[in-house]
C-alpha cells in the first residue's frame, strides 16, 4: 500500500510549498552576493599581486586594486544594494563628463607609454578603456532618454 495524495490535493499542496519565482527576482536577491564575492575576490588578488611584486609600480597597483575592491565592498553593505550607475540627465553635465573622462583617458595611455612597469602600463591601458566604455555608455544612454521623451510629445 502506497501513502501518497489524491492527485489535486497533491497539485495544491505542491503550489503551497514552492511559489513561481521569477529570473528577475532571483537576479535581484543574487547579484548583490554575487558582487560581493567578485569584490573579494578582486581585494585577495590585489593583496596577492602586491605580495609578490618584483617592482614598486605592481606593488602599488595591487594595494590600489585591494584598496578600491575594499571600498566598494564597504560602501556596497553600507548601502545594502548593488552600486548603480546613473547616467548624465542634460547635455550640460554630458559635455563636463566627457571631459574628464577624455582627460583620464588621455592620462592613462600617456602613464602606460611613458612607465617601464608592465602593471603600471596595463593600469593606465585599463583606466583608458573603462574611460572610453563609460563615455560610450553616457552617450547611449542619454540619446536613449532623449528619444523617450521624443516619443511622449509624438
Amino acid at each position: 500500500m502506497s501513502v501518497g495524495f489524491i492527485d489535486g490535493n497533491q497539485r495544491h499542496l505542491s503550489a503551497a510549498i514552492s511559489p513561481a519565482v521569477s529570473l528577475h527576482q532571483l537576479w535581484s536577491w543574487s547579484a548583490p552576493w554575487l558582487f560581493g564575492a567578485v569584490l573579494v575576490l578582486v581585494a585577495l588578488l590585489g593583496f596577492w599581486t602586491a605580495s609578490g611584486a618584483d617592482d614598486g609600480g605592481t606593488y602599488l597597483f595591487g594595494f590600489a586594486a585591494s584598496g578600491l575592491a575594499l571600498v566598494l565592498l564597504l560602501w556596497t553593505l553600507s548601502s545594502g544594494t548593488t552600486p548603480q550607475l546613473r547616467a548624465t540627465a542634460d547635455s550640460d553635465t554630458l559635455v563636463i563628463e566627457i571631459s574628464i573622462l577624455v582627460v583620464l583617458a588621455f592620462g592613462g595611455v600617456i602613464g602606460a607609454a611613458l612607465t617601464d612597469s608592465v602593471a603600471i602600463a596595463g593600469a593606465g591601458y585599463g583606466l583608458a578603456a573603462a574611460s572610453v566604455g563609460l563615455i560610450f555608455w553616457n552617450l547611449k544612454q542619454y540619446f536613449d532618454r532623449s528619444e523617450q521623451s521624443d516619443d511622449i510629445y509624438r
